[in-house]
C-alpha cells in the first residue's frame, strides 16, 4: 500500500486523522489490488475474465485476485519466528505494522556476543494518526543485524498502537551460522557457478574469462552438457529445478521476414489461448520455456542466442539486419524453502555458451 509516510527521526509523530487514497494494482479492470510474484502462474479465459492466481514456490491457487491480495498481504506482515544469517556480514529485515500498530519499543537482545541489532532509521517509517478510531496507523520497521559468532540468541521487543496502548510482544530467534546462504554449492560440470568471493578462481565455471559487459561476451564455457547439481546450506530444502531455454521463432508480413527468440506468442500451458501468465511470463512476450529437471541430472546447453534479424526481399534489393548474442544462455531457476522461516524463495543461475 502507498500512503504518506513519516521517517521515524522522532519517538512520535501526530497528525490530525484524514481521508487517504490508496492507488491499487489491478490485474484487470475488474479484479482487486494485486501485485504478482516473479513466477505466478495466472490464468484467464478467453474473455480475459480471471479464472485462477497459482503462486509457483507454494503451489497454492485463488480463484480471485482478491484472495490471492490477501494471501499475499498477511505474508507481507507475519513477524518471523526465525531468522537465519551468516557469521560474516551483516542482514536487513523488515516488520512491517498494521491495523494501528505503529511502534516497536523495548527491543533487546539476549546475548549480545552472538548478535547486535540496531534500528535503522534512515530506512525505517511510521504513519501515525490521533484518534485512530479506523486503524489507520502504522509502520514499517527495518532492523540491521550485526553477527559477532556462531551460535543462537533471541531478539524480543513490544508492538504499541497508535493510543500508546502495547499489542503484543514478539521474540525471534536468530541463528549465527558459518554460512546462512541457501546454497553451499551450485556447480555444472563439476565448476562453481557461485561468485568468485564462493569459489577459487581455478573451480569458477567462467576462470580464465577476462571480459565482462552487458552482452556477456567473456562470459562462456565450451561445455555441451554437464550434470547441474545443487547443494544447500543448513536450514534451507531444495524443491525443484527448471532449466529455461530460447526458441527461435519465424515470422513473415509484408515482404519483411522476422526471426527472433524474445516476445514471441506461445501457449505455454496448452489451454488453446496466448492470454496467460506462465512462470511469469506472458504468453504474448515469451523468452525462454522450462522444463523441470532432478538434482545432479545431466543439462544439455542451449545453442539458442538471443536474436533478432529482419529480412526483407523484393525484385532489387535484399536487405537484413541482425542482431545476434555471442553466447547461447541457459537459465536454471531453483527454487528453495527456508525453514527457519518458514518462506519460498527462487534464485537464478545463467549459464552461457559459446555459439
Amino acid at each position: 500500500m502507498k500512503i504518506k509516510k513519516l521517517i521515524a527521526t522522532a519517538l512520535t509523530v501526530s497528525m490530525a486523522m484524514v481521508a487517504v487514497v490508496v492507488p491499487s494494482i489491478t490485474a484487470k479492470a475488474t479484479d482487486s489490488a494485486y501485485s504478482y510474484e516473479a513466477y505466478d502462474d495466472v490464468n484467464y479465459d478467453s474473455d480475459g475474465n480471471l479464472v485462477s492466481i497459482t503462486r509457483y514456490t507454494d503451489g497454492k491457487t485463488y480463484n480471485t485476485a482478491a484472495e490471492a491480495a490477501a494471501a499475499q498481504e498477511a505474508d507481507a506482515y507475519t513477524i518471523p519466528q526465525k531468522i537465519v544469517l551468516s557469521n560474516s556480514g551483516r542482514k536487513f529485515f523488515k516488520i512491517q505494522l498494521r491495523n494501528g500498530d505503529c511502534t516497536i519499543k523495548n527491543k533487546s537482545v539476549v546475548d549480545n556476543k552472538i548478535a547486535s541489532v540496531y534500528v535503522d532509521k534512515n530506512k525505517t517509517s511510521r504513519t501515525v494518526y490521533t484518534n485512530d478510531t479506523e486503524n489507520k496507523s502504522c509502520a514499517t520497521y527495518v532492523f540491521k543485524i550485526n553477527p559477532k559468532k556462531v551460535g543462537k540468541t533471541y531478539l524480543t521487543f513490544d508492538i504499541y498502537n497508535s493510543a500508546g496502548k502495547k499489542t503484543a510482544s514478539k521474540k525471534i530467534k536468530l541463528i549465527v551460522q558459518e554460512d546462512g546462504t541457501p546454497f553451499k554449492s551450485v556447480t555444472f560440470a563439476g565448476k562453481s557457478l557461485m561468485t568468485k568471493s564462493y569459489s577459487s578462481n581455478s573451480d569458477y565455471i567462467y576462470a580464465g574469462n577476462k571480459t565482462y559487459n552487458n552482452e556477456n561476451s567473456g562470459l562462456y564455457t565450451t561445455k555441451d552438457s554437464g550434470k547441474f547439481k545443487v547443494t544447500m546450506n543448513k536450514t534451507y530444502k531444495l524443491v525443484k529445478i527448471l532449466v529455461g531455454t530460447r526458441t527461435a521463432e519465424s515470422s513473415t508480413e509484408d515482404g519483411v521476414t522476422t526471426v527472433k527468440t524474445d516476445g514471441r506468442k506461445v501457449d505455454l500451458n496448452m489451454d488453446g489461448d496466448t492470454n496467460d501468465i506462465v512462470m511469469g511470463q506472458s504468453e504474448s512476450q515469451v523468452t525462454y520455456t522450462y522444463k523441470v529437471k532432478k538434482n545432479n541430472n545431466k543439462v544439455v546447453l542451449s545453442t539458442v542466442p538471443k536474436q533478432t534479424t529482419t529480412t526483407y526481399s523484393s525484385a532489387d534489393v535484399t536487405y537484413s539486419k541482425n542482431s545476434i548474442s555471442s553466447t547461447a544462455d541457459t537459465k536454471f531457476l531453483v527454487v528453495y524453502y527456508n525453514k527457519a522461516t518458514k518462506k519460498y524463495g527462487v534464485q537464478s543461475f545463467y549459464i552461457y555458451k559459446k555459439v
